[in-house]
């Protein structure tokens, strides 16, 4: 992280999966941001685990659950957008990114651009 801030450039550490263990650690090294934080069952913390080490210092990069995108009927992925959005409310450094596989249908990528229409903009206000 010094490496990039000494040059004004932020960084962003990259773990998938099972990164519960070591989120004290991850603060103690002063990065700017976490991608790519995942609940189960694909990974093993929810945003408000992380927050709750973390504060509102780090960005979150907080991943659409890939069991839920890639199983679930539109109907679940906005659910499951909408529930994911009320955890962050209203939202500070959080960014929304979608886990994926190649047999996403696309109406299940599409709902989540709907969701995100119908909330509006930032600040969230669920």
């Amino acid at each position: 992280a010094d490496i990039c801030h000494s040059v004004e450039k932020l960084f962003i550490f990259h773990a998938c999966g099972h990164v519960k263990d070591f989120l004290s650690m991850v603060k103690d090294i002063e990065i700017d941001g976490f991608d790519c934080l995942c609940p189960p069952p694909t990974g093993d913390t929810f945003t408000w685990e992380a927050r709750k080490i973390w504060g509102k210092g780090i960005v979150i990069l907080g991943v659409v659950e890939p069991t839920v995108l890639r199983e679930g009927p539109p109907s679940r992925v906005a659910q499951y957008v909408r529930e994911v959005l009320e955890e962050v409310a209203p939202g500070d450094n959080f960014i929304l990114v979608s886990g994926t596989t190649p047999d996403v249908k696309k109406e299940n990528f599409q709902v989540i651009g709907e969701v995100m229409k119908k909330l509006g903009k930032y600040p969230f206000s669920l």
